[in-house]
């Protein structure tokens, strides 16, 4: 009940932080550590949370992310260093092994995603409506809305790639190119951008539906 706790050979620590509060507050059930030293705590209302060798959170497995149901009885790591949990009312396989995970637009509450970067550290999701910034820091998940982790930052308009040019990051859309600095956009080109990279010192070459053009800096 005083969720996870540390083992140095000579004495106990307490977590202070707050993965293990929200442990405790779901009442953790079982525990599988990864090869690779990595943690994953299953509760009995409130899903897995998945952290690394010093207490701190990676990522959560649960209604918020996909998953079925939130009362995760068993955890169990195969071969593959998968991760298998065993629910009330479901079996779900988590594909671990390889570093892919699903989370629905509509999760987070925008639409289609079309492409997702991270800069800075924050994530950016270019969607079919808009472009979105990630909010709060990663382990917020814990306690928030999945919709409260995004804010829209821009005009309703598709945006199809990001690229990092010279130290900053830009973004393409239908409605032009444009530098992105938090949640502030500037517009540099006025051009319908499908695709965006560098090429050369001083260009930056374009896919547009209307043909390839060459933009200079």
């Amino acid at each position: 009940n005083r969720g996870l706790l540390l083992f140095d050979g000579v004495s106990i620590q307490e977590f202070d932080n707050k993965v293990n509060d929200y442990i405790v507050e779901h009442i953790p059930q079982s525990v599988a550590v990864f090869e690779d030293g990595r943690i994953a705590v299953s509760t009995d209302d409130g899903g897995t949370v998945v952290i690394n060798r010093r207490g701190e959170f990676e990522y959560l497995l649960s209604t918020k992310t996909g998953l079925k149901e939130n009362i995760h009885n068993s955890l169990y790591i195969d071969h593959n260093q998968d991760l298998w949990i065993a629910g009330n009312e479901s079996i779900s396989k988590i594909y671990t092994g390889v570093p892919v995970q699903h989370l629905s637009g509509e999760t987070f509450g925008f639409d289609d995603a079309l492409q997702v970067t991270h800069f800075d550290g924050r994530f950016y999701v270019g969607s079919i409506d808009g472009l979105y910034v990630q909010e709060s820091p990663i382990e917020d998940i814990l306690e928030v809305s999945p919709k409260e982790f995004f804010t829209k930052i821009s005009i309703p308009s598709p945006f199809w790639d990001f690229e990092e040019i010279d130290g900053e990051l830009w973004t393409g859309s239908n409605s032009g190119i444009y530098q992105v600095e938090g949640k502030d956009l500037t517009k540099l080109f006025d051009i319908e951008t499908f695709f965006l990279r560098p090429f050369g010192e001083d260009k930056i070459l374009v896919i547009s539906s209307n043909g390839l053009f060459m933009c200079t800096l």
